[in-house]
């Protein structure tokens, strides 16, 4: 049996009332109960963001699926400003209407939140599963109880030197990203006017009810000018299939396509290779001695193709 969680994304705390037994797999029946328990503890008149990693199918009704649990715990999400998001990590593997419509980076006020801290519990409670799993429904909401319970306290006692190292982290990277946004901006014109305006719009309209929203160009959306290069790649490997039906083969083990995707792989590992040196990310014994590794096999790999 699992167990669902509901956690604060900002500072982590297990949510009163936001575990659930979770008896045939992540069922909305399980996780609608735990986000309704949780609500009850929270006034309905704050806005709340909701970070849930398949948050895109999930939102869609559950305000009915709410309104419709038992009295303890049902509430009117229609009278409460609510937005739904999906965390950070996990919305890369979704398409990219999602990644569009359910960004934590697009979305007002959520600063550097990446709503994965719903992940980080486990690797403090995951110890506990071998023991919980043989144990019967009362000892083992006790046991996790008291793991909840320590774990909230571990953060409350530690959110002091947590909140002064972020403080520092947001001045230090408050004047780096303003050099680089004055740099960015100098000299643009009046084209800055045009973007601050489309950002204004969309933004307005993202605060609005779905069913109130008018049409606003997403101002995040990169247009779409010409072949992506998994396209161009697709092509390339259907005209190696064609060619090989006809009987004309490639020379060498690896083809054309595959040749160029290798080096392209490279080039990138070198500009990461060479960002990590700036940024200074290899400072300790481990770290440089990996430097090193990944120096050899570039070099082995240049000289190799030459």
């Amino acid at each position: 049996m699992g167990v669902g969680l509901g956690v604060c994304a900002w500072h982590e705390f297990i949510q009163k009332n936001g575990a659930v037994d979770l008896q045939k797999g992540e069922r909305y029946a399980n996780m609608d109960y735990a986000y309704a328990s949780l609500l009850r503890h929270h006034d309905p008149k704050l806005t709340k963001v909701t970070s849930y990693d398949i948050a895109c199918q999930w939102y869609k009704k559950v305000i009915s699926r709410v309104k419709a649990l038992p009295l303890l715990v049902c509430c009117d999400l229609f009278k409460q400003d609510i937005c739904f998001v999906i965390p950070k990590l996990h919305i890369h593997g979704h398409q990219l209407a999602c990644q569009l419509k359910f960004s934590l980076n697009w979305l007002r006020g959520a600063g550097r939140t990446d709503g994965e801290g719903i992940e980080r519990p486990w690797a403090h409670l995951g110890p506990i599963a071998t023991s919980t799993c043989d144990m019967g429904p009362g000892a083992r909401h006790g046991m996790m109880n008291n793991h909840f319970g320590h774990w909230n306290w571990g953060k409350l006692t530690g959110l002091g030197t947590l909140l002064h190292k972020r403080l520092k982290t947001a001045n230090d990277q408050f004047r780096v990203h303003k050099e680089s946004l004055d740099e960015f901006t100098a000299g643009r014109g009046t084209i800055m006017e045009t973007w601050e305006q489309m950002i204004r719009s969309w933004e307005e309209q993202q605060e609005k009810p779905e069913e109130e929203r008018e049409e606003a160009a997403n101002p995040y959306e990169m247009p779409q000018s010409g072949m992506s290069e998994a396209d161009v790649r697709l092509k390339l490997t259907e005209e190696e299939a064609v060619q090989a039906k006809e009987g004309t083969f490639s020379l060498h083990n690896v083809g054309p396509t595959a040749f160029i995707t290798q080096l392209l792989e490279v080039e990138a590992q070198q500009r990461l290779l060479k960002m990590g040196v700036e940024v200074k990310s290899f400072e300790t014994v481990l770290q440089k001695t990996q430097l090193a590794e990944k120096r050899t096999k570039i070099m082995l790999i240049r000289r190799f193709f030459g």
